[in-house]
């Protein structure tokens, strides 16, 4: 689900939880957070 930043009147009490698609990213993009990647 994809909902536009511009449509939201206040900032949004929900934070990321985890990272999505890593598989497709290239190898020198490297992830520097502690949030946990997904695999399908």
């Amino acid at each position: 689900m994809e909902i536009a930043a511009g449509l939201l009147d206040d900032s949004p009490e929900i934070k990321p939880d985890k990272h999505i698609f890593v598989e497709l990213t290239p190898q020198w993009d490297k992830i520097s957070d502690d949030l946990p990647p997904t695999y399908p």
